[in-house]
């Protein structure tokens, strides 16, 4: 993917940033340190919001203050003190955008201050009805009634018409939790990624990851990394989803004064969707197997419409492990072909070609038992029976 263990400087293929996203999202599922740095600053968030009669907490709390919320780090020392505690307080923003306050009876949970509404800051989302409160210190319990279950916010004067429209806002964001979340029992902080609802840097730097990379939803990410095909073809078909193999107008893009054909047709201009989709060799190897195995067509001339398309491209039964893995073995073979030409002068027919696509998922197969050996020998007999 980059410069690797040569002392030569080579092409970097692919972004950092997609290397770092999950796999399951098109990445190479890389762990970005600093998401993780970020996940491990967050458990002493969460540690400082579940420990609260401990020694350490006690300490931190009589060196650094206590902000209007009994849950959230605090820093008030300026630009003083350790940059470590000031860095989990800093970062703890994250956290804070997953983690809530579950307030329980309202006792000790600050209405505005606290995050009890998930994935909400009340002081924050509605600042022009929070600077008319009557009391920015208010809990949960002294705004909520357990009578008659309603809420009511004293405000210290009349709204104009934009802090109005805010306070109407509130009030339906308000109704709209459910209709027990204020209860009896007692407040505890809640992390809903996880089922039992106990923080994990694992779960953090996770949901970091997807949030900061996002990546591809749609990503086959159990047919590009098949477990059968040799991670060196894997990673070629990853890169190719990715249109970032070194097909020449790739090259030119980048700089270098290259001329742009294809070494197979010798007619148009290479490039990814060219050379393994709309290049007469390429359409001549692609239908020897759509004949051979009913497939479905025409392909799409993307990678990715193709490989997210396939499973609805075929329909023999049969064969259906082995059609999995044409894919990998036709984009690799023609590659290969590619680059022979190119760089040994050496060719090869379709049908040779061909041939050595449905002997190497054959091999592929058989290597870890997913095929038996008259299955095996009726798939070489089926696939090379109509190869032109």
């Amino acid at each position: 993917l980059w410069s690797g263990v040569f002392e030569t400087k080579r092409l970097h293929l692919v972004k950092w940033d997609i290397v770092k996203t999950p796999i399951t999202r098109g990445g190479l599922g890389v762990l970005d340190l600093r998401s993780m740095n970020r996940a491990l600053l967050g458990k002493w968030a969460w540690r400082f919001g579940v420990e609260r009669n401990s020694w350490w907490r006690r300490l931190i709390v009589a060196k650094c203050g206590q902000g209007r919320s009994e849950w959230r780090p605090c820093w008030n020392l300026g630009t003083y003190g350790c940059s470590l505690w000031r860095a989990i307080v800093n970062e703890s923003s994250y956290f804070w955008k997953v983690a809530y306050v579950d307030p329980g009876g309202g006792y000790g949970v600050s209405f505005w201050h606290d995050s009890w509404v998930p994935g909400k800051l009340l002081v924050s989302d509605f600042p022009r009805v929070g600077s008319v409160a009557q009391s920015l210190d208010a809990f949960v319990s002294d705004v909520f009634s357990m009578v008659d279950r309603s809420w009511e916010i004293p405000l210290s004067v009349s709204l104009r018409r934009g802090a109005e429209a805010e306070r109407v806002l509130l009030m339906q964001t308000l109704s709209d939790l459910p209709q027990l979340w204020i209860t009896t029992g007692p407040a505890r902080l809640v992390w809903p990624l996880e089922s039992s609802e106990v923080f994990s840097v694992h779960s953090f730097a996770a949901n970091l990851i997807e949030n900061n990379f996002g990546g591809d939803v749609a990503f086959p990410f159990k047919l590009v990394w098949s477990p059968v095909v040799p991670s060196k073809i894997c990673c070629f078909m990853w890169m190719v989803y990715h249109g970032n193999i070194s097909t020449l107008d790739n090259l030119k893009r980048r700089g270098m004064i290259l001329p742009n054909w294809c070494i197979l047709c010798k007619c148009h201009e290479e490039s990814i969707s060219h050379i393994f989709y709309l290049c007469p060799f390429a359409v001549s190897i692609w239908e020897s197997f759509k004949k051979g195995f009913d497939l479905h067509g025409p392909y799409p001339p993307s990678t990715r419409d193709f490989l997210i398309a396939w499973r609805g491209l075929w329909c023999d039964q049969r064969f259906s492990e082995c059609i999995k893995l044409l894919p990998h073995a036709v984009l690799w073979f023609i590659w290969l072909e590619r680059n022979n030409r190119i760089f040994r002068d050496v060719d090869s027919s379709p049908q040779e070609i061909g041939n050595k696509i449905v002997r190497m998922i054959g091999r592929w197969l058989r290597v870890c038992s997913r095929i038996s050996d008259g299955l095996f020998h009726e798939w070489v007999t089926t696939g090379t029976k109509h190869l032109i």
